[in-house]
Parts: C-alpha cells; sequence; structure tokens
C-alpha cells in the first residue's frame, strides 16, 4: 500500500499500539488545579461563598468546592479568621 493512503486506511489494525497505552486515569487533580488558580486569581475573598460557587455547582459538588475554596482563599493569604465555620476549611487548615 502506498505510503499516502496508510493515513486513511479504514481496516488498519490499531490494536496493537494501545495495548501498551496506561489506563485513562482521574482528572481530579487537573480540576482541582483548575479551581485553585481560578479562586486565588479572583483577587478577593468573597462575603457569598454559595454565590461565588453558583456557576460552577451544577457541573461540581458544593461539598468538594467549598473547602477547595476555603484552601485557595489560605494560601493566596485573603482568608481571614471570619471566613467561616471551621468544618468549611480542608482538615489541614483548621486550627
Amino acid at each position: 500500500m502506498p505510503a499516502s493512503n496508510q493515513l486513511n486506511n479504514l481496516n488498519a489494525d490499531l490494536s496493537e499500539p494501545l495495548l501498551d497505552s496506561p489506563p485513562p486515569r482521574g482528572d481530579e487533580s487537573l480540576v482541582r488545579d483548575y479551581f485553585l488558580q481560578l479562586f486565588t486569581r479572583a483577587g478577593q475573598a468573597a462575603e457569598d461563598v454559595e454565590t461565588t460557587l453558583a456557576p460552577w455547582t451544577q457541573y461540581v459538588r458544593e461539598s468538594w468546592l467549598k473547602p477547595l475554596y476555603a484552601e485557595a482563599m489560605i494560601l493566596a493569604g485573603m482568608a481571614t479568621r471570619s471566613a467561616g465555620p471551621p468544618c468549611s476549611r480542608p482538615p489541614p487548615f483548621r486550627s
């Protein structure tokens, strides 16, 4: 078969290259990094966390986003002691 037809060969056996591919992994670390960046780039801590998280809660559980938001505020130096009840802060940052 000519080299020009190799790209469009619908009968090609692609099982061999796929055998060495690792299985897909979860994307939680990627999503977590994205939200950390998003929250810290906002520039200030929000007074109403629920309103701040509302655009994303239809895609991501609020129970997962709230501690992440608290962590982002702590890492960005924007958190205060009155930033919410201790249960809203991630375990490593509870006082």
